[in-house]
């Protein structure tokens, strides 16, 4: 990798070759490092949301154009549906926020989740939330 040369060393063809690689390999460190930062600091990433019709056509749009606005690298994906659907897609972590309407989960049924056909496992795995407005 070097040749000693009295009290310097020398990079042999083998040595620059590694240098170079080894260097590449720091840079995409560096870089993952970066990614990482901005993914927690919502400067960067993708963020899933579900929203009953309703709310997806009269709330959602001014909420997310401000939010857009203030976290221009986050990609917004969202799926609308009706709100059973939303509330499935929040329940199975399809979606990071789900959004339906106030008299879906208060209702008289105590968990707004007996209401679905088959209600999904609700075992908690990572953050996931539903958002009646």
């Amino acid at each position: 990798m070097f040749h000693r040369i009295g009290r310097h060393i020398e990079l042999t063809e083998a040595g620059r070759a590694f240098l170079q690689e080894a260097k590449a390999v720091l840079a995409r460190v560096e870089a993952a490092e970066l990614t990482l930062a901005e993914l927690g600091e919502l400067k960067r990433g993708v963020l899933n949301l579900a929203a009953s019709q309703t709310i997806a056509s009269y709330w959602l749009p001014r909420h997310l154009v401000s939010f857009r606005r203030n976290h221009p690298g986050i990609d917004i994906r969202l799926a609308i549906g009706n709100t059973t659907q939303a509330v499935r897609a929040g329940a199975e972590e399809l979606v990071e926020i789900g959004f339906v309407e106030p008299s879906f989960l208060l209702s008289s049924t105590a968990n707004p989740l007996e209401r679905l056909d088959s209600p999904p496992d609700c075992r908690p795995r990572r953050s996931h939330v539903i958002l009646n407005i």
